[in-house]
C-alpha cells in the first residue's frame, strides 16, 4: 500500500495485479496456441472445420474454450486410430 499525501488530500492506492486469462483469442494468438499457421486455422474453422469463432464486429475471436474441445476430439480421434 502506498500513501501520498498532497496539502489537504490524502491518496491511498492499494494495487492488486491480477492475471486473468484471456476467454477468446485472435486469429494470430489462436493459430499460435494451436502450433499451426493462419491459413491452417482458416481450413479448420467452421463451416470448413470444426472450429467455430465468434464475430464481434469484423474480428473473429476464438474462445479458448472451443479450441480446447477441438484439441480434445482431436486426440480421442487420433488414439482411437
Amino acid at each position: 500500500m502506498s500513501i501520498f499525501e498532497t496539502g489537504d488530500v490524502t491518496v491511498v492506492h492499494d494495487v492488486q495485479i491480477v492475471n486473468i486469462a484471456p476467454l477468446a483469442l485472435t486469429t494470430i494468438q489462436a493459430s499460435r496456441a494451436l502450433s499451426v499457421s493462419q491459413r491452417t486455422l482458416w481450413s479448420l474453422t467452421f463451416p470448413r472445420g470444426p472450429i467455430r469463432p465468434k464475430k464481434v464486429g469484423r474480428l473473429n475471436l476464438y474462445p479458448v474454450a472451443e479450441l480446447q474441445r477441438f484439441l480434445n476430439d482431436a486426440t480421442e480421434v487420433s488414439a482411437e486410430s
